[in-house]
């Protein structure tokens, strides 16, 4: 058990990539507020449990960036140990056994330990609507010449 639990600690550590994909829509940044959201999956990031982000947002997306953060992976990694501890209580290993009863119970191991991970998983997002009150992008303030400075030509 402890071995099992030891292994499916590294493979999460391993296989649980940070990444972070962003989508620009076209229209600049404002200064409208950012949100953040925790969407949810199933078999294996293929089907969403949870509501597409930005719905609140009535005049759309202005930018999203959505990815694997550290609370992510430390979701992951606490799934892959309910596994392994209900693979635990699961699968029962004889006092002395035989190689082909400890590859059946690795298998059973793996089997069960694996499939929670797979049930469920987790990815950040972080959203800004389009602000129709605010123009798009940031302004920049003209700033007026120093008294006395060396004026700067501009390329």
């Amino acid at each position: 058990m402890r071995n099992f639990l030891s292994v499916s600690l590294m493979a999460t550590c391993l296989l649980t990539a940070c990444f972070t994909t962003q989508v620009q829509t076209g229209q600049q940044r404002s200064f409208a507020p950012i949100h953040s959201d925790r969407q949810w999956f199933t078999v294996g990031g293929l089907v969403q449990l949870s509501g597409a982000a930005g719905q609140e947002c009535k005049n759309g997306v202005s930018w999203a960036e959505s990815g694997q953060k550290a609370t992510d992976v430390l979701i992951s990694i606490g799934l892959t140990v309910a596994g392994a501890v209900a693979a635990g209580a699961a699968c029962d290993l004889p006092e002395n056994p035989t190689d082909e009863e400890r590859a059946t119970h690795s298998l059973c191991q793996g089997a069960i330990g694996g499939v929670l991970p797979l049930l469920i998983a987790s990815r950040s997002v972080e959203y800004q609507c389009v602000n129709p009150a605010n123009p798009p992008g940031v302004q920049v303030p003209t700033l007026a010449p120093v008294p006395g400075g060396t004026p700067v030509s501009q390329h």
